[in-house]
């Protein structure tokens, strides 16, 4: 019976860690998201991605192999929609465009 529970234990703590939770609503990893950072302050001038503080991120339905997400900027109505496409080479194609209110 212990050697039961002691294996249904280390099953349970396996799946948890291939389970990967979105950090604020996206699909993008730490490493991603500071890629997506740097890109979002070439748009807003800054050479430093650590001034860009991220309000919100919203999931769009998923387009042919891209994943599309609307990140918000803290503190201001400016948003940015961000297209990530897995590459053949393994990587992936960023395509960050500003949303510009009319």
């Amino acid at each position: 019976m212990k050697k039961m529970i002691s294996l249904c234990l280390l099953l349970f703590l396996v799946a948890c860690s291939t389970i990967v939770i979105p950090s604020q609503n996206t699909i993008a990893d730490k490493k991603l998201q500071n890629d997506i950072k740097k890109g979002i302050s070439l748009h807003e001038g800054h050479a430093n991605p650590s001034k860009i503080s991220i309000s919100n991120i919203t999931q769009l339905p998923k387009i042919g192999n891209s994943y599309i997400e609307i990140w918000y900027l803290k503190g201001s109505d400016k948003s940015y929609t961000v297209k990530m496409t897995p590459s053949k080479s393994g990587g992936v194609e960023l395509d960050i465009s500003n949303n510009i209110k009319k």
